[in-house]
């Protein structure tokens, strides 16, 4: 990768990111006051949808600079537990990938003390998890869900320091038994090598998005411990998916190098 490009990226991510934030704060008044207008928002659900916007937007820019493959097949049908693997701080603005806006993350204390973020979290009524004992969280959690929306959890809880998925936690699956809605896998692939964690440079890489088919709770709440049972499930199905992703994307990257070559 030349250096001009590597500067490139750099400058325009990380400029079109801060331009992207400030003009959405700037419009954000009146056009949460549209959505609220038409009737079809609350306060909640309005601020929900401006952040779903937000990553749209930001998918955009990424999509100037490295190779962007949507979800062309699945679906995400409200109200559900999603969950994502985790490797990069930009995994929460690919939220932007997926076709439904009307979610709520679990999250921990620090980026609700992000400028500028944060009003817009506790608005749309983020879950912070960090302090609260798992009770509140899931009773927070459910009440997303109950009013129908998305709930999104990291099950990894933190970034991936290597990329490959690490433990996985049961609040996303404890969610979804009491819930009574399904899990909905979602796998980000490329994120973690575009800006790896504790890092700053981000280098192009292609960033691919799947979504995986629903795993009902009704399959393992017979069985002891049946959030176990689900939650390894989900993961094995996310490993493979990742595995093929990854894969993809390098065979994208050796074709790429094989046309710069000629």
């Amino acid at each position: 990768m030349s250096t001009l490009r590597l500067i490139v990226t750099n400058i325009v991510m990380y400029a079109g990111t801060v331009s992207l934030t400030l003009f959405c704060v700037l419009i954000s008044v009146p056009f949460y006051w549209c959505l609220r207008l038409t009737g079809r928002h609350n306060r909640t659900t309005a601020v929900r949808r401006m952040i779903w916007l937000y990553g749209r937007s930001w998918v955009s820019i990424a999509d100037l600079l490295m190779e962007v493959d949507k979800p062309k097949t699945g679906s995400v049908d409200a109200p559900c537990v999603m969950v994502l693997n985790h490797a990069s701080f930009f995994d929460s603005y690919c939220i932007g990938f997926q076709p439904q806006w009307n979610f709520s993350f679990a999250v921990r204390n620090w980026p609700f003390k992000i400028p500028l973020y944060g009003p817009f979290m506790r608005t749309a009524k983020y879950v912070a998890t960090e302090d609260a004992d798992m009770e509140t969280v899931l009773k927070q959690a459910v009440k997303v869900i109950e009013d129908g929306g998305i709930m999104v959890f990291y099950p990894e809880g933190t970034r991936s320091r290597d990329g490959r998925l690490g433990r996985f936690y049961s609040g996303a699956f404890l969610t979804a038994m009491k819930a009574n809605v399904p899990v909905v896998p979602v796998c980000l692939s490329g994120t973690g090598k575009m800006l790896k964690r504790g890092g700053w440079l981000v280098r192009p890489h292609p960033l691919r998005m799947r979504i995986l088919p629903p795993v009902h709770p009704d399959a393992y709440r017979d069985m002891p411990n049946g959030h176990v049972a689900m939650r390894k499930e989900v993961k094995r199905q996310m490993a493979e998916a990742l595995n093929h992703m990854e894969t993809i994307s390098k065979a994208s990257i050796r074709e790429q190098r094989s046309c710069n070559a000629t």
